[in-house]
């Protein structure tokens, strides 16, 4: 999910979160809700009955997390990831490297105007409609282009409403009210990644699917450019790559086996090694 966000922790706080959740889909497990105690982080995860691989999953916080969840985040949904991998699998000497979490796809979609947003599993009969008129779509391309399996609009509509319950205790829903009462204060956004992984530009088609430059906080945030008074770029002392493309200075070598080993440069999401 693409979400703007912004934490608060507080200590001994009470866990803010469902105690139990639907089976969202035959497609899916049900999850299992982990006890949680102080100083301990519980990990809700749906596995894909087909794959057998990890679809959703969801950190829980022994503390009360002020993270805002926008309206309009792009939801990922189990489609996503079944397409991101097959692509990923049957692209030969093209192959991206990608997490294989759905993202790519998540953000055709976005482009395309046939997401789901946040906002949507609020409004069941704007979510229904929508469907109506994406799954058509959607499971023509996964019979037909991918060879996977389609996806019946009772399914979709049960996990929005694990979705749902899910995010309500953060979803943002007076978003533009937040912008306001703090547009006075002194607000960190960080991103990630850098030029070279931009869409627009860096080394295509070896990217990312957004713009993860200086001016994507504008608009990931709402925020204006103009309010924007100062931009920090950070970078190591070496360079590293996760995933497939050109990497002229790669060291192949011991060096850069070493440079791996002492700066712990393997891949957050994934646990893959960067190459250095």
């Amino acid at each position: 999910i693409v979400i703007t966000s912004s934490m608060h922790f507080e200590k001994n706080a009470p866990v803010n979160a469902p105690t139990h959740i639907k089976p969202a889909c035959p497609k899916l497990s049900s999850p299992k809700i982990p006890t949680v105690r102080f100083k301990e982080t519980a990990r809700i995860t749906y596995t894909h009955k087909g794959t057998n691989k990890p679809f959703i999953r969801l950190d829980m916080f022994p503390v009360r997390i002020r993270s805002w969840i926008m309206i309009y985040a792009t939801i990922t949904m189990p489609y996503h990831i079944e397409v991101d991998g097959w692509s990923e699998a049957n692209s030969g000497k093209g192959k991206i490297g990608t997490t294989k979490r759905g993202i790519g796809p998540t953000y055709t979609d976005k482009m395309a105007r046939i997401a789901l947003k946040i906002q949507d599993l609020y409004s069941f009969e704007a979510l229904s409609e929508k469907l109506d008129m994406i799954l058509p779509i959607k499971n023509k391309t996964l019979e037909k282009v991918y060879g996977l399996e389609p996806y019946t609009k009772e399914c979709i509509l049960s996990l929005c409403e694990t979705y749902a319950e899910l995010f309500r205790p953060y979803v943002c829903f007076e978003w533009q009210d937040l912008l306001n009462r703090y547009k006075d204060k002194t607000i960190l956004f960080e991103g990630a990644q850098g030029v070279m992984l931009d869409i627009d530009y860096g080394t295509y088609p070896f990217v990312t699917s957004s713009n993860p430059i200086g001016g994507g906080a504008a608009t990931g945030s709402g925020y204006g450019p103009t309010m924007i008074q100062e931009v920090v770029g950070v970078s190591k002392a070496y360079v590293t790559r996760v995933g497939e493309g050109p990497f002229v200075t790669e060291l192949t070598d011991e060096i850069g086996k070493k440079i791996q080993e002492i700066g712990h440069e393997f891949g957050v999401t994934t646990g893959r090694p960067r190459r250095c």
